[in-house]
């Protein structure tokens, strides 16, 4: 029993620790499909935070996949009441970013975000115009051709950080991790 005891405590203390080393996440600046101006982390502070972001066609496709699943789970709230309702009270918004040569695909997928997207989900979908390069360096993003996943705790550090398509085990991390909290 002592034993399970101390490996809990340790178990805490590590997460705890891992947890307070976390990077912030930098500020960066985004408009939504209505154009209304929003700077990261600076709006979300005070709540958890799931962050997506795309940096390319490929990525965008794949980021696609976590919009039903992190929404229902996370975001909507039903009507009625169920008895296992969505308690968590968090910020969601995926992110698609254009710079460079992507700069001149913007306003189409601005208007095709507006055209084809569930109107439940318009309001969690962002667009990134700007030096893609340095954000992806500030975030230790590898790849643009997957989506990466970001949850930040309440004062904006990153406390999980996944990427590529949706999955339950991922789904699962970041339930695990607003459970604790």
């Amino acid at each position: 029993m002592l034993r399970k005891l101390y490996l809990f405590l340790l178990i805490f203390i590590l997460f705890g620790f891992i947890q307070d080393t976390g990077q912030m996440f930098p500020e960066m600046k985004c408009g939504s499909l209505e154009g209304k101006s929003m700077s990261f982390p600076t709006c979300l502070k005070g709540k958890y935070s799931i962050l997506g972001f795309a940096m390319s066609n490929q990525a965008e496709q794949s980021l696609h996949t976590w919009f039903k699943p992190v929404f229902y789970s996370f975001i909507y709230k039903p009507k009625k009441e169920v008895l296992f309702g969505n308690e968590y009270d968090v910020n969601l918004f995926f992110v698609s970013m254009y710079s460079g040569s992507n700069n001149s695909g913007f306003a189409k997928a601005k208007a095709k975000y507006n055209a084809g997207l569930d109107d439940k989900l318009k309001p969690y979908v962002l667009m990134f115009k700007g030096d893609m390069k340095a954000v992806q360096k500030r975030l230790g993003i590898k790849s643009s051709s997957v989506p990466y996943i970001y949850l930040l705790d309440e004062q904006g550090k990153i406390v999980y950080e996944t990427q590529g398509n949706f999955s339950e085990s991922k789904m699962m991390k970041i339930d695990d991790i607003l459970d604790g909290f």
